[in-house]
């Protein structure tokens, strides 16, 4: 080898040197024998090591043996792979992260490995805490929900029976505080029955009864159920629909959920005129639209409609999760929603459901 070539190596030998100390994580570099080359000193301040009892030692007797661990890295992923990326194993009281990499060095026909640390135990106990979080948070909220679902249920009935007068007659007076006790226990019975629905969504648990349904069976249902809060608050509710629109494939209990919450809120925004409902078909989709006469909706606020608990300033209050429940729903059918609004000029909702002869979910 010539004095131009030894110099040349001692360069590259004295950079890679001068890089590997650079290096901010643990490093470390291993021979063909997976004995230790170098390393990093990260490395040897983060496991409280030397260079000493380090360099030339295999790494399965570095540590009391703790490197062990490696066995399925070093000689079962790596010979099969040129890179391992982010190989997570428990080290001593550490979790790591371990990327690695094999470099064949042709010259002399051997192999160095590179192996490079990140110590997540922070991360993965802070992960593991908001998860315990999240558990808690969702079981107390279920367990609130139907406790107060079954007495809620009840207390509604019995008042139902009362605003009707089947208890006896009623005066004016008396049925008009009868008859806003019920709206509200109704109000009371939507929000909890939301935030139970949120729950499923959030922990994966909601299931669809995906069959073939007719779109306009769906609303005339929808209205069915609205047409007393929409003559209470003395608006006109319209229906568009084609004279023959293709069944569809959806869950149907599910999509008049969806109907139920964009018409309330519709009627919620509205102060007079009317609530109309427009289906159309629109290439391989069923196309429904809620346009409402009420004030709309500012540009900056649109954004914010289909965040959970994220509610607009309107005459009644809700959890602001209707939308947020809808968009999950319609989503799950491989379909879209979106809002159109003008402020002042009132809002329209849109949602697609495909046009096809099975759903997957």
């Amino acid at each position: 080898m010539t004095p131009i070539a030894i110099k040349e190596m001692q360069d590259a030998k004295e950079l890679a040197e001068n890089i590997i100390a650079t290096i901010h994580e643990p490093l470390i570099v291993l021979d063909g024998d997976l004995r230790v080359i170098v390393a990093s000193p990260s490395f040897y301040s983060t496991f409280e090591l030397n260079p000493k009892e380090t360099e030339g030692v295999s790494i399965y007797e570095l540590g009391n043996g703790q490197w062990d661990k490696l066995r399925e890295l070093l000689e079962n992923l790596l010979p099969q792979n040129t890179t391992v990326s982010r190989f997570e194993i428990e080290i001593g009281q550490r979790v790591m992260l371990l990327n690695a990499r094999q470099i064949v060095r042709s010259l002399e026909k051997s192999r160095i490995i590179l192996l490079a640390c990140e110590d997540i135990s922070k991360r993965k106990q802070a992960e593991e805490e908001l998860i315990g979080i999240f558990k808690a948070k969702s079981t107390f909220t279920s367990m609130v929900s139907h406790e107060l679902r079954t007495p809620l249920t009840s207390l509604k009935q019995s008042i139902t029976l009362l605003a009707k007068g089947k208890l006896g007659k009623l005066n004016a007076e008396q049925k008009k505080f009868f008859d806003i006790a019920v709206r509200n226990l109704e109000r009371l019975m939507c929000i909890i029955n939301n935030v139970l629905d949120f729950q499923k969504f959030e922990s994966g648990k909601m299931t669809y009864k995906m069959e073939e349904n007719d779109i306009h069976v769906a609303i005339q249902e929808t209205k069915e159920m609205i047409i007393y809060l929409i003559e209470k608050n003395h608006l006109e509710f319209i229906v568009e629909t084609p004279d023959k629109l293709p069944k569809i494939i959806f869950d149907k209990v599910k999509i008049i959920q969806v109907l139920t919450n964009l018409i309330y809120n519709a009627i919620k925004a509205t102060v007079k005129g009317s609530i109309k409902v427009k289906v159309s078909q629109i290439e391989n989709f069923i196309q429904v639209a809620i346009q409402d006469t009420g004030c709309g909706i500012k540009h900056e606020d649109i954004s914010k409609l289909f965040k959970e608990y994220e509610q607009l300033k309107r005459k009644d209050g809700g959890t602001g999760l209707g939308l947020v429940i809808s968009q999950n729903i319609i989503l799950a059918h491989h379909g879209k929603i979106w809002v159109e609004s003008a402020y002042g000029n009132g809002t329209t909702v849109y949602f697609l459901l495909p046009i096809q002869t099975s759903v997957h979910l």
